[in-house]
Parts: structure tokens; sequence; C-alpha cells
């Protein structure tokens, strides 16, 4: 299922790694050098209104970015 948040972020263009519920995508516009989103693939417009099971896919996907940014750099923070 793609949604319009996805589109926006040029999916599947961008896309880095796609699991169940979550998309990880680069972000076209690199405000910060290693920008990226992570979208989810629901069309749900409220966080909590999330299945449960991406809740839990959520924690893999924030640490497959952490690890991927910190192999291509020492970064020193990540916003959320």
């Amino acid at each position: 299922m793609v949604n319009a948040t996805m589109r926006k972020f040029g999916y599947p263009d961008t896309l880095i790694k796609e699991l169940d519920h979550w998309v990880i995508l680069l972000r076209p516009a690199q405000v910060t050098l290693g920008s990226l989103i992570l979208a989810a693939k629901s069309e749900c417009t409220a966080y909590s209104d999330l299945p449960d099971g991406a809740f839990a896919e959520q924690a893999v996907a924030v640490r497959s970015i952490e690890k991927a940014l910190r192999a291509f750099c020492d970064y020193q923070r990540i916003n959320t």
C-alpha cells in the first residue's frame, strides 16, 4: 500500500528498506546529511490508530536506521 506521505517523499525511488508496517526512505531534500524518513505504510492519520504490530516493528526500524547511519558516519545526534 502506498500512501500520500510515501509518495511525497519519493517512494519507491527513495526506498532504502521496506518492512511490513514501515518504509525507510532517503529524504529527497537533504536538510542534513543522512536525512531519512520513517513512514508508516498505513492510511491511519493518528499515531495511536496504527496496528499493534506497527509499534513492535518500529523498534526494529529505528535500530536498523541507527545501525546504518552509524556505519555511514559518526553522528552526534538523531532528530526525531
